[in-house]
């Protein structure tokens, strides 16, 4: 293989990579001996050791890689997420002695083809983040980096299972945008994935949950074997409907209102008029950005 600082001959795995500036890290990791030729010097490689090369410079003495960080959880749970925001996968390692940062893939195949995202993480870290992973099954693999740049071996691929849930808001529709947590009006529907059941708080398990409550909900969600994922976020907004101006009401006659409804809110099907002793509500009408209400003061 030719780089724009050397040529590496690999007879097996192995990580290659070039720099903006010419400089190439060439990492074994194959069962047998690979060597790098540059500036007139060739440098073996045995198994699980690499090397770095400069533009013009010879390669560095063989280096031995670092070990790929060890998972703190063992099981492999469930991964659930939102239709259209995809699921949050998180995990978490031991940090390796000497990485300067890590490198974690996702995949969509158990031996890391069709990759779907790659994160690189500060070698303090004990866990990575990985959103917007589609519905069905992807593996994750680490490798530890050393502070030259030189890329280990990975830890074995592990497999998790990402199942989705549907918002449905009132009308039929489904939220815009990709906030997260997604923002949603009362009364709508979170659709469990196929074989779980969800509950909003401490609510009855099913497989549909309204979310009448405004503010900040969490809903909690398991699988047939009853194991539980992190539960899901979902902020259900506030609806007020606001006059556009003082009205002033006089008796024995009637007034018409401007209400104005929540922006990019449900049909609205109902309008509730609370009014004092002496009040009267009149018909409403639907009308640009809002609605518009007769309001009848007695003598």
């Amino acid at each position: 293989m030719e780089t724009p600082s050397s040529r590496a001959s690999l007879d097996g795995d192995g990580v290659v990579s070039v720099e903006e500036d010419g400089t190439s890290r060439v990492a074994n990791h194959g069962r047998r001996v690979a060597t790098v030729e540059a500036g007139g010097e060739r440098v073996r490689l045995p198994p699980g050791t690499g090397t770095v090369v400069r533009r013009g410079e010879r390669p560095t003495r063989a280096r031995r890689l670092l070990p790929p960080p060890r998972w703190t959880v063992e099981r492999s749970g469930p991964v659930i997420g939102f239709v259209g925001l995809g699921g949050n996968l998180r995990g978490g390692f031991e940090p390796v002695r000497g990485a300067a940062r890590y490198r974690v893939e996702v995949a969509a195949s158990p031996r890391g083809a069709e990759l779907l995202t790659t994160l690189e993480v500060p070698g303090d870290a004990r866990s990575f983040a990985a959103e917007g992973l589609p519905e069905g099954t992807v593996y994750v693999s680490a490798a530890s980096i050393d502070p030259r740049g030189l890329e280990g071996r990975r830890s074995p691929w592990r497999a998790y299972t990402v199942r989705l849930a549907r918002l449905v808001e009132p009308g039929g529709g489904t939220p815009e945008g990709d906030a997260r947590p997604p923002r949603v009006w009362p009364g709508t529907w979170l659709v469990a994935p196929r074989t779980m059941d969800c509950r909003d708080d401490e609510g009855v398990w099913s497989g549909i949950v309204t979310l009448r409550e405004t503010g900040s909900r969490s809903v909690t969600c398991r699988d047939r074997a009853g194991d539980e994922p992190a539960p899901l976020a979902v902020v259900v907004r506030d609806v007020r409907v606001e006059a556009e101006a003082d009205a002033r009401l006089v008796r024995d006659r009637t007034t018409t209102l401007r209400l104005r409804l929540p922006e990019g809110g449900p049909p609205t099907r109902t309008l509730v008029a609370d009014l004092p002793d002496g009040f009267r509500a009149g018909p409403a009408r639907a009308i640009e950005d809002g609605v518009s209400l007769e309001v009848y003061a007695a003598p």
